[in-house]
């Protein structure tokens, strides 16, 4: 649960780089992030299960619209748009048109076609991508992605010519709202070279982080799983219009920013000791332990600790994350194919005191996060102007009422990630469900290696020939592509400002998940069939309540639809949410340190304001930006 640890930046400890970057206000400098915990996965379209993933993201790839920390859409790799409308011909338009900016190699320019490839591909029926619905008004988007005869990839209303790219939708829309969800990560620009002809099996380039393209203010330098050690480097040719030796960005400030995943020791060797951390880990960077207290200048990742967490929580900048905490159930397997099962399974839940220990984090009363808004203005949340629809506090003697006749011998197989936010909640559900006559085991997950080798592997392992390089499987995110669970626990991420997105995921055919190709055994011919959202849910109701959500182009009557949607989600409940997530941070002596609408921090332009003891570290001249 990495919204929670959120983000350490510990700091623009950047200390002027000690000897050679000192100094006040100085931009070229490093940057140091403390992270929650690791990442293995860069595809963009396929960050759903893990809200850390985000933050990452955000830094390195550049989607063609911006959202503000005011819900104010701003430009990012788009320069400017234009609307084309002619009703006679029933044609609907947006004309985009990009900035001069080239991929971090340098090698090329980002153009319009990078667009239509990352876009094609999320709406490929093969690609799994829960992404997809933010696409769906865009003209033949959800015949193709359901694999309606006659209709191919090429009929997608999308057209790429050099710096211009143009949108053609099925009808008029709420323009304001497409752009809005043009602000996704999500929706950024992919190199396809990089994605379809450095791998071999073209599933692990998003893995293998020396050779990831990427057209964000930052790129990936270096990753090492081994030490938890990550590094970003300044994209010197962000904005760029020509990458001549000389003419670098001047759009990003800091030449690196240094991350450190938090590791098994974290929790136990600073448990009540915020000082104790703060002074080991600048130990461990500058060995300057005399100014610790002056070099740490915003940290938003701490031990689990209430009371430590408590004490800095009307100091931090607190956001709602855009993403909910949920347990899944494979509704496929018995007992979880039974609704009362489920029902009684999130009944005996008691999300008050799980929000109450883990501090920054509400108890769900609902599936939908906070962060998401309800129609057309940030200031109405979708949660505001919806009912509780789960009651937060256990109600064992009523999840045993429902389970009456019901055989309850089987043991649950709970999946999570082996974080001490997620042992937290897996020890207080194994209790919980333990109550109800259920036997828990859970299974906590790291990582699943993959090994890359040119010579023949091991029994079990992939083997790529060609290549040395180890490549690292979020264990979280294989579960939930391959459905192979019986329940899962992660972050349920949203994706935009809109609910229709989320919701998407779990009907029939608007799930973004696409179709899955197989041979008839009867008659041997090629068949498809629509592959389920993970939990094997489907439901015709529910579908009937989306498809009328997919056709009101209203906003506001649109939401009103979504709130049915969700009311009739949780009443058959195939997931079961259990916090609303919450990201903060505390920031002290850095400026320029800006955050995005969806609560992520934005680096570009942060820098250290503060002055070093002229003892240890010659003093430059101040500059101010």
């Amino acid at each position: 649960m990495k919204k929670i640890l959120s983000l350490l930046l510990v700091a623009s400890m950047l200390f002027g780089m000690i000897a050679t970057l000192s100094g006040c206000g100085k931009k070229d400098a490093e940057i140091r992030i403390y992270l929650g915990d690791q990442i293995y996965d860069f595809d963009p379209a396929l960050a759903f299960v893990d809200d850390n993933v985000n933050r990452v993201m955000s830094l390195i790839f550049e989607p063609l619209f911006l959202l503000d920390e005011n819900g104010k859409v701003k430009p990012g790799l788009a320069k400017s748009y234009k609307i084309i409308e002619d009703e006679e011909k029933n044609l609907y338009q947006m004309e985009i048109t990009l900035k001069e900016t080239y991929w971090n190699d340098g090698k090329a320019k980002v153009t319009a076609d990078d667009l239509y490839f990352a876009w094609t591909r999320i709406l490929d029926p093969e690609f799994m991508s829960q992404a997809a619905p933010l696409l769906y008004d865009v003209k033949n988007a959800t015949k193709v992605k359901q694999d309606v005869a006659g209709v191919s990839r090429n009929d997608i209303g999308l057209e790429a010519n050099k710096d211009v790219f143009t949108i053609t939708f099925e009808g008029k829309i709420d323009y304001d709202a497409f752009l809005r969800n043009l602000t996704s990560v999500a929706l950024s620009p992919l190199r396809e070279n990089k994605v379809t002809e450095g791998d071999p099996d073209k599933e692990y380039w998003a893995k293998r982080t020396s050779f990831i393209a990427t057209n964000g203010a930052f790129a990936i330098r270096s990753w090492n799983a081994s030490t938890g050690e990550f590094t970003l480097q300044k994209n010197e040719y962000y904005h760029v219009s020509e990458p001549e030796e000389g003419n670098k960005t001047k759009d990003v400030y800091p030449s690196q920013i240094q991350m450190q995943w938090t590791n098994e020791d974290f929790d136990r060797n600073y448990r009540g000791d915020m000082n104790g951390f703060l002074q080991d880990t600048f130990d461990k960077f500058y060995s300057l332990s005399d100014v610790a207290e002056e070099a740490i200048f915003c940290v938003g990742a701490m031990p689990l600790d209430k009371e430590l967490r408590l004490e800095y929580f009307d100091d931090a900048d607190v956001f709602d994350a855009f993403s909910t905490y949920s347990f899944v159930f494979n509704t496929n397997k018995a007992p979880f194919d039974n609704e009362k099962v489920r029902l009684a399974l999130s009944m005996a839940i008691d999300r008050n005191y799980l929000a109450e220990e883990l501090v920054f984090a509400k108890a769900a009363d609902g599936f939908i996060s906070h962060a998401v808004w309800d129609s057309v203005k940030k200031k109405t949340s979708f949660r505001s102007e919806a009912e509780s629809l789960i009651v937060t506090e256990a109600r064992l003697d009523e999840a045993r009422a429902l389970l009456a006749g019901v055989d309850t011998s089987a043991t649950i197989k709970l999946t999570v990630r082996d974080t001490v936010e997620d042992h937290l909640i897996a020890e207080h559900v194994e209790e919980a469900w333990g109550e109800l006559g259920f036997e828990v085991d859970v299974n906590y997950v790291k990582q699943d290696t993959e090994i890359w080798a040119d010579e023949k592997g091991e029994p079990g392992r992939t083997v790529v020939v060609g290549s040395r390089i180890p490549v690292y499987d979020d264990g979280i995110q294989a579960a939930y592509i391959s459905g192979e669970f019986d329940v899962l626990g992660l972050d349920y991420n949203m994706y935009s400002t809109n609910a229709f997105t989320a919701l998407c995921g779990f009907t029939t055919l608007l799930n973004g998940n696409g179709v899955e190709y197989y041979i008839d055994e009867t008659t041997g011919l090629s068949n498809a069939k629509n592959r389920l959202h993970c939990s094997g849910f489907s439901d015709a109701a529910y579908d009937a309540i989306m498809d009328r959500a997919l056709a009101e182009k209203d906003l506001e009557k649109r939401a009103d639809i979504l709130h049915e949607a969700e009311e009739y989600l949780l009443s058959k409940m195939p997931i079961v949410p259990v916090v609303y997530n919450q990201n903060y941070y505390l920031v002290e002596k850095i400026g320029g340190l800006d955050f995005d609408g969806y609560g992520n921090p934005v680096l570009t332009h942060a820098r250290l304001k503060v002055s070093l003891p002229e003892a240890e570290v010659k003093v430059e001249e101040e500059e101010e930006y």
